[in-house]
Order: structure tokens, then sequence, then C-alpha cells
């Protein structure tokens, strides 16, 4: 049985913690990091490439915001890619996701954000290269048409692939194990996020924990992944709840690996 690499993404905020934990935890198991443009692009970005991959990591992929993205910044993002030495970008919002920045989204805004992300993705596409969306819960709980809007986006687009964060999916009522199976190729990645739900019973969102210390089913979702060919397992988290940063990153691998589907 194949299994799913692990990386990471976020948790580390300073270059001088990122590589002072990243040797850290290549060792202990982790084999990819996503969009660490902030780190990496300080300096000489040669060097700094070389040391990542000594380490027995690369970079899964660049980031493509959605201002980039409207304004199709192409050249830029190739080359940001190219010099980060990965074929993947990958964008995280789109306008269905205005509730973050309290712009509620419009059925024009969001066919508009969705014919941008495939007009990007063809592009990329010639360019030897893959646009990723990271979902949010709001992708499946906002509805124009009758339609939810990642519905929407699938039926639309082609080329653009999908990064599925597991934790907000399910988050919205979505069954992840059911979606990795209706997705089939088009799930490139997971970000493997989990949450909890606040003690108090207070709205205003999930609380993040470490990676199988919340309600996603993990371990299902993890096999549903290797099932489906997915390759990477990417351990996120939006923001620390008990242990900081290194901890709970070793708690996602550990728990990742114990299922017996991650490497």
């Amino acid at each position: 049985m194949k299994k799913l690499k692990a990386g990471w993404i976020g948790y580390i905020r300073s270059e001088q913690e990122f590589w002072a934990r990243a040797g850290q935890l290549a060792q202990l198991g982790y084999r990819g990091v996503e969009t660490p443009e902030r780190f990496l692009l300080v300096g000489d970005v040669d060097d700094n490439m070389k040391r990542l991959h000594e380490m027995g990591l690369r970079v899964l992929c660049t980031y493509a915001s959605l201002d980039a993205v409207r304004a199709h910044e192409l050249k830029d993002i190739v080359r940001t890619a190219r010099l980060l030495h990965t074929d993947r970008v990958t964008c995280y919002t789109s306008a269905v996701n205005g509730a973050f920045w309290n712009c509620p989204p419009t059925y024009d805004r969001v066919r508009r954000d969705i014919e941008q992300l495939e007009q990007l993705a063809e592009e990329l596409d010639k360019e030897g290269m893959t646009l990723t969306y990271h979902n949010h819960a709001q992708d499946f709980q906002v509805r124009f048409r009758g339609q939810t809007c990642f519905d929407w986006m699938l039926s639309e687009t082609e080329k653009l692939k999908i990064r599925l964060d597991v934790g907000w999916a399910h988050y919205a009522g979505e069954d992840p194990c059911l979606l990795l199976r209706q997705l089939g190729g088009r799930v490139i990645a997971l970000h493997v996020n989990d949450y909890r739900l606040k003690s108090d019973g207070a709205s205003g969102g999930p609380v993040f924990t470490a990676v199988g210390c919340g309600m996603v089913p993990v371990a299902r979702v993890l096999q549903t992944a290797v099932e489906t060919g997915v390759e990477w397992a990417i351990a996120e988290q939006d923001e620390m709840d008990h242990l900081p940063p290194v901890q709970a990153m070793t708690v996602a691998y550990l728990n990742m690996k114990e299922t017996g589907f991650v490497t």
C-alpha cells in the first residue's frame, strides 16, 4: 500500500524559528512544507533551497493571492514557483470567503473569481504548473441558485484542482471521505485540519486543535485519501489551542502516522 507523505503549512511565524525547527521536523518525518516564501525568498534563494533540500524537505506549493489571481499576475507567480522548485500554486480564498473580511459574497463576484481561477489554471498548465484551490467552510455553506459555491467551482472549471481542507469541509457539515471519492483525481493534496467546538456552546467558528485531537475522523479520511491516490497529507492549524507550534506539529505527525496511512 502506497502511503501518504506528510507536509506542514503555517504554525511557524518567523524566519529564525523556521530554520531552527525545519530540520527537527524533517527528522520527525515531515517531507514537505507549503508556501514558505517569506522564509526562502530572503537572502540567497539558491542557498536557501539547497539548505532545505539537504534537510530532506521540499516546497509543496507557492501562494497566489486572490488579488494576484484577479490581476492575472502570471509571470510573477511562475517566477516564484520556479525559484522554489515547485510546480504547484495554491489560492486560499475567493469572494465566497468574504465573511472573513466583512464583505458578503455576491453571485457575480463569486462567478467572476471562478472564471479567473480557471483562466490562471489554464495559463499555468501551459507552463507545466498546476493551480489548486483551498476551500473553507463558506465554499460549502454559501449557495446561489440552489447550488453551493464549491459545486459551482467544480462544474465551471477543468484545469483547476483542489487542495481539500478536511477540517473546514467537516465543519461545514460535509463528509470529507465522500468528497474525496466524488472529486477523484481533482484532489492534489489534503490539508489535514482538525477542530473542536467551543465548550460553552458559543458561536463564532471552530476551535482549531492538533490533528487527531478534534472532531475530524482523521484515520478514515487518510485511508480514503490513500485509496483515491492523494499524495500528500499536509498538517495545518490556523490558530494554536493548548500546545505551542512545534508540539502541535509533532502531535499531528504522530497521530497521522499512527493511522498506518502516512509514512
